[in-house]
């Protein structure tokens, strides 16, 4: 059923380093689509910070957001945030970013776990030049470890959900996108309950939001699966959970709102009379009607 009261909640403009359109014409996109309200989440990947320069992205990205905000009061709720990455990789970075702005909105990640690069990286070392070729390649190599790495994931996300200062978990299942996704290999999520209901707990327990993100439904082709999906976001409910913002990850202007819709029925489904519109960092519920 179509509802009202979209809100897009993960969002990056040219200000990240994947992004592709500038923010007024993102802006411009979601008021066409009839949105009420679009968080911009550049990335700011902690440990990272200097040597990419988010130092200056994140402060750019504010600066627009806020002109935005003006721009078009009255016909878009414009929330000026930030994707905060590995933020226990390098917790100093982590506390100049949230202190260098007034953020409406943090939303927290995990690309990828200490040591390791990001699950979603293409690997040069092998042959197939490919993105999602190599990608397959990656984890199909005989003893890649894959299943550790998952594990080691809920392990430093346990902690990140402890330690930092955030408003949403972003993209739960992100691992997955690419594994099972992607690469097609198999993981029972069975064998990691334990620490994923750990999280959801810690998470409920801070009465901090969950992210249902929907860039999994357009991208990779056939997965077409929210990051969490369904079983996750109701065991969440289940375990306590308050608060539950919806996001596209759009990185292009025409993904913005994709999936939301989507996204809001499984918030229903599993529970959820609300969705979360974060501004100066305070949860507002969005009834979903």
């Amino acid at each position: 059923m179509p509802f009202k009261n979209i809100l897009d909640m993960h969002t990056h403009s040219d200000n990240s380093p994947d992004g592709n359109h500038s923010m007024t014409l993102m802006c411009e996109f979601a008021v066409s689509q009839g949105l009420r309200a679009l968080a911009i989440t550049d990335h700011c990947e902690c440990n990272q910070y200097r040597g990419h320069k988010y130092d200056r992205s994140i402060r750019q990205s504010y600066f627009e957001a806020v002109k935005a905000r003006s721009v078009f009061s009255g016909r878009l709720i414009v929330a000026a945030g930030i994707e905060l990455g590995q933020p226990l990789q390098d917790m100093d970075a982590c506390r100049e970013a949230l202190a260098a702005n007034h953020y409406d909105f943090v939303l927290c990640s995990l690309h990828n776990v200490t040591g390791v690069p990001d699950f979603g990286n293409f690997d040069p070392s092998l042959k197939e030049t490919d993105y999602e070729e190599n990608i397959r390649a990656r984890y199909r190599t005989p003893g890649n470890p894959y299943r550790e790495c998952v594990k080691k994931y809920y392990d430093e996300l346990a902690r990140m959900i402890d330690r930092v200062d955030f408003d949403s978990l972003a993209h739960f299942t992100y691992p997955l996108r690419y594994i099972c996704g992607v690469a097609g290999m198999p993981l029972d999520m069975a064998e990691i309950r334990e620490q994923t209901d750990d999280c959801l707990f810690r998470l409920a327990k801070r009465e901090r939001a969950l992210e249902i993100n929907t860039s999994g439904l357009r991208w990779p082709q056939g997965w077409n699966c929210t990051m969490p999906g369904f079983d996750l976001i109701k065991r969440f409910k289940d375990l306590g959970g308050k608060y539950v913002t919806v996001g596209s990850d759009a990185h292009y202007f025409n993904h913005i709102g994709t999936g939301i819709q989507e996204g809001m029925e499984l918030a229903k489904n599993a529970g959820f009379d609300e969705v979360t519109l974060f501004l100066k960092r305070q949860p507002v519920g969005i009834r979903i009607a």
